[in-house]
């Protein structure tokens, strides 16, 4: 899960960062209503918490602008801004629940689930394929019925890929879901903990792999060569030898001049 923090405040913003990190997830944190535009324009967001009051202006803007949308996150209003018309405006616009400070983060982190447990919104509790079944929010994943624990960032990935199995899977769009636009990554980082991964499931005995097409497979011989040979895909499990090298170096929050444009990388 990815959630996104508008709090023109550093330390409030931290400390939201903090408790959101309960729910073992990726945090984004911002303090403008153009830095959030550009945040919710490249990111993909499942929850996203406001404050209305912003120096460039109300983010209750965004959440007009956005309420319509199929694919948007879920808005919870975290302001000072608290009078029974703010509230009633807050909801009618399209904000998921309103909460005034100060706040008590109990009932702050209980909001969040009660929000995140919505049918729109729902994350499964497990995500699986072939023997291989993640427990969503933990970093435990039972594979071939032994239970294994991951480090955060491998339970990640490995959310990512089983939540897009039917998909080709774009470098950028795996970063995404992994690390947040702060996080600096090195040119081989994802590369060593996707292979970490594939390895750590392999000896375990796992059986799920993405083939040629980028298409999760229990098959065991699905090979990841286009017709010339070249290494297209990485399987998830290592039997082909390796995962392929980048060029990506540190990484750089992608910038447009359009703020809800969605940048695209290279599949992997």
């Amino acid at each position: 899960m990815r959630s996104l923090v508008i709090e023109d405040e550093p330390q409030i913003g931290a400390y939201l960062g903090r408790l959101l990190g309960q729910l073992r997830g990726i945090v984004d944190i911002v303090g403008s209503l153009s830095d959030a535009k550009q945040a919710l324009g490249n990111f993909k967001y499942d929850l996203a918490i406001l404050d209305r009051m912003l120096p460039d202006g109300d983010a209750l803007d965004i959440v007009t602008a956005l309420s319509r949308l199929p694919e948007r996150p879920a808005f919870i209003m975290l302001t000072a801004k608290d009078a029974k018309e703010d509230v009633i405006d807050g909801l009618n616009s399209g904000a998921d629940d309103y909460l005034g400070k100060p706040f008590e983060p109990q009932e702050f982190i209980a909001r969040v689930r009660a929000v995140l447990r919505r049918p729109r919104l729902l994350v499964p509790s497990t995500l699986s394929f072939g023997n291989v079944e993640l427990h969503v929010g933990t970093n435990e994943v039972t594979v071939a019925d032994n239970k294994v624990l991951l480090r955060r960032r491998e339970a990640l990935i490995l959310e990512a890929l089983l939540m897009r199995r039917e998909r080709v899977i774009a470098r950028e769009a795996l970063i995404q879901a992994v690390y947040g636009f702060d996080d600096e990554i090195e040119s081989n980082t994802l590369e060593a903990q996707v292979s970490r991964l594939r390895k750590k499931l392999a000896d375990f005995g796992g059986n799920a792999r993405r083939d040629c097409n980028g298409n999760l497979s229990r098959h065991p011989r699905h090979r990841d060569l286009d017709r010339s040979g070249a290494r297209t895909r990485a399987n998830l499990l290592p039997n082909s030898g390796g995962y392929p090298q980048s060029s990506h170096g540190c990484r750089s929050w992608p910038r447009s001049n359009d703020p809800f444009h969605r940048h695209r990388g290279a599949e992997i």
